[in-house]
């Protein structure tokens, strides 16, 4: 992968961190809470192109097959997670 193309994932995943972040920081506001699978409904696609989302549903996810997105969050002026 060339810099150019690892910026271009690595801003993908920023974009669907943020919109996560977003949306529970808002259901957060309204003390409604949030739910895993709402947040990744909301947030993945926003990595499209460069992160390619494939859909599980409750099935095939308890199923052995594993849908969990793991949520790793980097913070950019600390590099820390």
């Amino acid at each position: 992968m060339t810099g150019n193309a690892a910026a271009r994932v690595l801003d993908a995943f920023g974009r669907v961190r943020v919109a996560a972040e977003q949306y529970m920081d808002e259901r957060d506001r309204t003390e409604l809470g949030w739910a895993e699978e709402s947040v990744t409904d909301v947030a993945v696609h926003k990595g499209l192109p460069e992160v390619r989302v494939v859909q599980f549903d409750r099935r095939q996810e308890g199923g052995g097959v594993g849908a969990d997105y793991l949520w790793w969050w980097l913070d950019p002026a600390s590099g820390e997670c």
